[in-house]
C-alpha cells in the first residue's frame, strides 16, 4: 500500500539526526566584525549599475533600429515634367 505524504515526511524527519551547530560567530572567537559598506556607497553603486544597464540597452536599440532599416535611397527624379 503506497504511503501519505504525512507518512513519507515523518519516516524522513526520523532518519536524519540533528548535527550540531560548528559555526561560531566572530564575536564569539574574538575577531573584529565583518567590514561593510555603507549604506551611501552601495545606493550610490546600485544607482551606476542601474545608469550603465540603461545606457546599454539604449544603446542596443538604436543599434537594433539603425539595423533594420534600410539605407536611404536617392530621390528618383522624373524627367517627365
Amino acid at each position: 500500500m503506497a504511503k501519505s505524504k504525512k507518512d513519507m515526511r515523518d519516516t524522513s524527519r526520523e532518519g536524519r539526526e540533528r548535527e550540531e551547530a560548528t559555526r561560531s560567530s566572530r564575536r564569539a572567537e574574538g575577531l573584529p566584525p565583518e567590514e561593510h559598506a555603507s549604506l551611501e556607497e552601495v545606493v550610490r553603486a546600485a544607482r551606476k549599475a542601474g545608469a550603465a544597464k540603461r545606457k546599454a540597452a539604449r544603446e542596443e536599440k538604436k543599434r537594433s533600429l539603425s539595423q533594420d532599416q534600410p539605407a536611404a535611397k536617392p530621390p528618383v527624379q522624373d524627367d517627365a515634367h
